[in-house]
């Protein structure tokens, strides 16, 4: 499953108003969004940015890969 940053975002960010009891103020929904939008960009970098390694099965060898993009 591909990795989508609006949705990762907005799980984001109702986890984090999840979090404050009774009615979020403006300032906390902006703050949540903010942090929320920082942290998809980061983990959508990080995963995007990943090294696999594994197994060959006919070289027997370590097979490292390093992409930039997933499709």
């Amino acid at each position: 499953m591909p990795l989508v940053k609006s949705v990762l975002r907005t799980k984001l960010k109702n986890a984090l108003l999840n979090q404050i009891d009774g009615d979020p103020t403006q300032k906390q929904k902006e703050s949540a969004d903010d942090l929320a939008k920082d942290l998809s960009n980061a983990i959508d970098s990080y995963i995007k940015s990943a090294t696999v390694a594994s197994t060959g099965a006919n070289s027997g060898g370590p097979v490292i890969s390093t992409s930039t993009s997933i499709s």
